[in-house]
């Protein structure tokens, strides 16, 4: 809701294999915002990892409510965190940081 609403369309997906569904098709795709906890046995960092290699250049943004060893899975990763609970402010900015860092189209 905050995504829309700061003017962004936007694809849910529910999980880490209808997350990579999505990704394998061929609709654009300008972000990906996923949480680090994920169902299942996949990470929202697992999610990114694929993500990325299905779509080069894909900027992606990671959260997460959860603190101390749940957040362990996002050492190291190239992506940003943003910790809930955040304003739709702090979404905008990270969104506008990373946006301003990825690849331009040829």
């Amino acid at each position: 809701a905050m995504l829309e609403g700061l003017g962004h369309q936007v694809a849910r997906a529910d999980g880490v294999d209808p997350a990579l569904a999505l990704l394998a098709g061929e609709a654009p795709l300008d972000l990906m915002l996923t949480d680090l906890i994920m169902p299942g046995p996949r990470t929202g960092v697992d999610l990114a990892h694929e993500a990325v290699r299905l779509r080069p250049g894909l900027p992606v943004i990671l959260s997460s409510g959860y603190t101390g060893e749940s957040l362990s899975s996002a050492d190291g990763a190239p992506w940003p965190l943003l910790r809930k609970p955040y304003s739709s402010e702090a979404l905008a900015q990270a969104i506008e940081a990373v946006l301003q860092k990825a690849p331009r189209p040829a």
